[in-house]
């Protein structure tokens, strides 16, 4: 499953949070696009909320193949 994610404020600090979760769950897709195993989809999701939740971070998913 493709999701394409962005946090918000960006900052160096989220951009950091993005890449460290990217690496632990996803392949690089197109662009900034992640690829998630379907069965990790949505805990690797909650994981990065997890991870945004205390740094005030907001997080926007889209979800590309869906559109």
């Amino acid at each position: 499953m493709r999701v394409s994610v962005e946090l918000e404020p960006g900052s160096a600090e989220a951009a950091g949070i993005l890449a460290e979760w990217r690496t632990a769950w996803g392949v690089i897709a197109d662009g900034d696009a992640v690829e998630l195993a379907d069965a990790d989809s949505l805990v690797a999701l909650l994981d990065l909320r997890t991870r945004c939740y205390h740094q005030g971070l907001t997080v926007n998913a889209v979800f590309p193949d869906n559109l």
